[in-house]
């Protein structure tokens, strides 16, 4: 039961890149339609990067309180609503509050998602369930030029929301109508894997304290913060401004820019159904041979990096 939540969070993740990405897809039909200058469509894409921030703690915290069922229903409708209501934008400031309230959504994809992983699944598959999740965030982010473009090409700009809309409600409604917040409440699911699950999962129930103080305090958090942060200055040029540059800077196609769009999401991809292969065709490997194999391509990639002159965004 606990990989059809999982494939449930998978198809969520891809909604949820869809969606982010779209906006930079059809960026020039939207500039020349509004009267939107380069300048301004900057202001655009930072209203949904700062209202992003501001609610993705918020939203995590009431996903613990009341349950990541209820918060993933409501921010999936919330910013689906909001993905469909930018097909209707006639001017540079409402475009601007359309996005900030869509971003405010978003904020809560992730978070929830990670709570539904520790409260549904053992310690020693939860690195393994958010990476399937991650890598579906690529996914979407192949999936969109395709999607996003073909539609726009033929109907308009406007129609690509709405439709990208109409794929979130359903599946928020699926999702509420289906998932359960604890394995004990899902309908259908094994004792034997309901076991296995509250035996060796991390979640404890009732439990919303956080150590504030020992988290600011914690170097270990933040190296992570600030390599996050640097990573995603780089990586926000390729979900906001890659199919701008493309088009206004290289005169590209829009056929051609549907494939370059793609290249960055699809990397990462290749990069995680690789390790999973070799997790799959050799799982009796003992610990430290794997760490040998890590070290091993740790370095070649270091090698590709510096000598190919190869991007690598992680």
């Amino acid at each position: 039961m606990r990989h059809k939540v999982l494939s449930g969070l998978f198809f969520l993740s891809v909604i949820v890149y869809l969606d982010r990405v779209c906006i930079s897809l059809v960026s020039g039909q939207i500039k020349k339609d509004l009267n939107i200058s380069t300048e301004m469509w900057g202001w655009v894409l930072s209203a949904f990067a700062l209202s992003y921030a501001i609610f993705e703690l918020p939203t995590g915290v009431l996903g613990d309180r009341i349950g990541p069922r209820r918060i993933l229903t409501r921010v999936v409708l919330w910013w689906s609503v909001f993905t469909a209501l930018t097909g209707t934008a006639f001017s540079w400031l409402h475009l601007i509050l359309i996005r900030f309230l869509f971003g405010a959504g978003e904020a809560g994809a992730y978070p929830n998602a990670s709570i539904v992983v520790s409260r549904w699944f053992p310690a020693g598959e939860t690195g393994a369930a958010q990476s399937f999740i991650w890598a579906a965030g690529r996914l979407g982010g192949v999936l969109a030029p395709v999607v996003v473009m073909g539609i726009a090409q033929v109907y308009g700009w406007r129609t690509s929301f709405w439709v990208l809309g109409a794929i979130g409600v359903v599946w928020a409604l699926v999702w509420h109508w289906w998932f359960r917040d604890l394995p004990h409440e899902m309908p259908g699911i094994s004792p034997a894997e309901l076991k296995y699950i509250e035996e060796n999962r991390r979640f404890k129930a009732h439990s919303h304290h956080f150590p504030w103080r020992q988290i600011l305090r914690s170097r270990n958090m933040w190296a992570l913060m600030w390599m996050f942060h640097l990573y995603m200055w780089g990586a926000y040029f390729f979900t906001g401004w890659l199919s701008r540059y493309l088009e206004e800077g290289r005169h590209f196609s829009a056929d051609d820019r549907k494939m370059f769009v793609m290249l960055p999401f699809s990397r990462r991809i290749g990069l995680f159904c690789g390790r999973l292969r070799e997790r799959l065709a050799f799982p009796a490997l003992r610990p430290e041979i794997w760490a040998a194999h890590r070290r091993h391509t740790g370095t070649g990639a270091f090698q590709h990096r510096h000598f190919a002159g190869g991007y690598d965004d992680g």
